[in-house]
C-alpha cells in the first residue's frame, strides 16, 4: 500500500494480517459474494456465499520481498502447522505493497508450506 506521500506504511504482523483480512473481504465483495465473519475460533479467516456454495478463505499477507524479487507467503498457521484437510477452500494472498488480492483453491496449494509469486 503506497500513501499519499509515497511512502509505505510500517505495519506489525497483526496489523498487516488484519488489512490483508479486510483487502480479501473486499476483493470478493465487489464481485457480488456475500463475506461471512466466523464468531468464534475457526479455521479460517472468513467465508465467501456465491448463492450457490459458501467457501472458506484463509488470508494470508506479505508486504517484502524475496531475493529474486517475488513475494513469499507463508501457508501454516503460525508459521509451522498445516491447516487441517477440508478446513479451508480458498487461500487469497494479499501484497502490502501493492493493495494487490490473488485467489487460488487450496487444493492446489495444500503441499506447500510456503508460496512464491513474483506477481502477487
Amino acid at each position: 500500500m503506497i500513501l499519499t506521500n509515497g511512502t509505505t506504511p510500517s505495519l506489525n504482523r497483526y496489523e498487516q494480517g488484519r488489512l490483508g483480512e479486510l483487502a480479501a473481504a473486499k476483493h470478493f465483495a465487489a464481485q457480488g459474494w456475500l463475506v461471512l465473519w466466523p464468531t468464534g475460533e475457526a479455521a479460517y479467516d472468513f467465508a465467501v456465499d456465491d448463492g450457490q456454495s459458501i467457501l472458506r478463505v484463509q488470508v494470508k499477507s506479505s508486504g517484502s520481498l524475496d531475493s529474486r524479487g517475488r513475494m513469499r507467503f507463508c501457508l501454516r498457521r503460525g508459521g509451522n502447522q498445516s491447516y487441517p484437510e477440508g478446513s479451508v477452500d480458498l487461500f487469497a494472498l494479499y501484497n502490502v505493497l501493492t493493495d494487490e488480492v490473488r485467489v487460488y483453491r487450496a487444493e492446489d496449494m495444500k503441499k506447500n508450506k510456503y508460496w512464491e509469486d513474483e506477481h502477487a
